[in-house]
This record gives structure tokens, C-alpha cells and sequence, in this order.
């Protein structure tokens, strides 16, 4: 064939559409980015809910191991009934920490951790620390018996 008379010479060559842009990006794209900033906002409220939640557990948790570093023997156990009252009040409503001494008590036992209701005398001891000018010798069982009840009533 000759040059001149063959028609495919004559055509340009194919010219290509120009590379798409990164931007904007499919639907899909924005689907799975709201998504995202959904999912974020909403661990961002549940986290903030369950600080909001442990908050009083932890500033009582807190005021335990100061009082336990800084009293001894009654005034000890008096600061334990205190806060253990608070925390009764916070989390039962006011009339729970008006109780008289064996209703304190009680109430400690029935609302501690069922392995610790086996022990009335326990709390016995606590409800009366206000009254008492000499602290049982073993506080440090009655600190870990006050972080017990307090973990099991203050935490959601």
C-alpha cells in the first residue's frame, strides 16, 4: 500500500482522558469517613460516661490510702466509718448514712461483697470506731474491708 492513499496514517494518535483526581473521593469513601468520626464522637461520650461514673470510687479509693497513711489506731477507724458514710450517702441517698450504729452495721453487711457478709463482727467494728476510744489492733484488715465495700457499691 502506498503512503499517500492508506487512511490509517493519517490519524492522530489516541489521546487519554487525564488521571481522576484523588479528590473528591466515591461515596463509599464518605460513608466509611463519617463513619469513622461517628464511631470516635461515640467511644469519646462512652469513655467520658464511664469517667463520669468512677469518678466517686476512685476520689474515695483515693482518701482511703491517704487515711491509711496518715492516721493510726481510732482516729483511723473513725475517718473509715466517715468516708464509708459518704459513700453511703453518695450512693444509697441521704437516709442511709443517718443510721444508728447496729443499723449501720447492717447495712454495711448487707450491702458488702458476699464474701465479706460472712463476717458481722467486722463491720460491727467499724459502725462503733465513733464511739471508741481504742482501735482494733489489726486496722489494716478493716482498710481492706472499707476498699472492698467501696468498690462494691461506688463502681457501676
Amino acid at each position: 500500500m502506498n503512503p499517500q492513499t492508506d487512511p490509517l496514517a493519517a490519524l492522530k494518535p489516541i489521546q487519554l482522558p487525564p488521571e481522576p483526581h484523588w479528590f473528591p473521593p466515591a461515596p463509599g469513601w464518605w460513608l466509611l469517613a463519617l463513619a469513622i468520626v461517628l464511631g470516635l464522637i461515640g467511644l469519646a461520650w462512652l469513655w467520658r460516661r464511664r469517667q463520669k461514673r468512677i469518678a466517686p470510687l476512685k476520689q474515695a479509693l483515693d482518701e482511703l490510702e491517704q487515711l491509711q497513711s496518715s492516721l493510726q489506731g481510732s482516729a483511723l477507724m473513725q475517718a473509715l466509718n466517715q468516708l464509708l458514710r459518704r459513700a453511703a450517702r453518695q450512693a444509697y441517698g441521704p437516709q442511709s448514712a443517718s443510721l444508728g450504729e447496729q443499723a449501720w452495721a447492717d447495712f454495711l453487711k448487707k450491702n458488702a461483697p458476699a464474701e465479706l457478709q460472712q463476717t458481722p463482727e467486722r463491720w460491727q467494728h467499724i459502725a462503733q470506731a465513733a464511739y471508741q476510744q481504742q482501735a482494733p489492733e489489726r486496722s489494716g484488715e478493716y482498710i481492706a474491708l472499707g476498699r472492698a465495700w467501696l468498690k462494691s457499691n461506688l463502681s457501676c
